[in-house]
């Protein structure tokens, strides 16, 4: 009789630390965190109009930016493909990013070039990339052909028609 007893409390204590441990492990305060970050996006709000002057505004709106990133204006030349990245990061306040001017790619006179303006997220590595790439170009005097960084996450771009105006 003694040894059932002590069975009973056995299986119940056992009974119990197993539903403790259950409902533990059920927890939601205890589950890792497995959904994905936020994807980070961004829109241009500047220009409006696809017909632009030799500099352009550029700005936006972004959400969800990774920690460690910056924002960055790049220009291209819908017709060869050559990118051109502004020689420096746009600014970023609250979900606003600003890149003041841009400078659309010139055509021969007369023409109406399309430029294709684009905001991208560059990382620490990507903009040594770019400030290298403007110390060549702009104090050095070597023009030498850009590449957009490895790691960089394109937001959205644009087209424009540089006439000049």
């Amino acid at each position: 009789m003694e040894h059932t007893a002590l069975l009973v409390a056995a299986v119940g204590l056992l009974s119990a630390c197993l539903g403790f441990l259950a409902a533990l492990l059920s927890s939601p305060w205890l589950k890792p965190d497995r959904s994905e970050p936020a994807k980070p996006t961004a829109s241009i709000k500047v220009p409006g109009d696809p017909t632009v002057g030799t500099t352009t505004p550029f700005s936006g709106t972004i959400q969800n930016a990774p920690p460690g990133y910056a924002v960055w204006a790049i220009v291209r030349d819908v017709d060869s493909g050559a990118v051109y990245p502004k020689f420096s990061p746009c600014s970023v306040q609250a979900d606003q990013w600003d890149c003041e001017e841009v400078f659309p790619v010139k055509g021969d006179a007369g023409s109406r070039k399309q430029s294709a303006l684009e905001v991208v997220l560059v990382d620490a590595r990507g903009a040594s990339d770019i400030m290298g790439w403007v110390a060549d170009t702009q104090y050095l005097n070597q023009q030498r052909k850009f590449t957009v960084p490895s790691g960089t996450i394109p937001l959205d771009s644009m087209r424009v028609v540089r006439g000049d105006k």
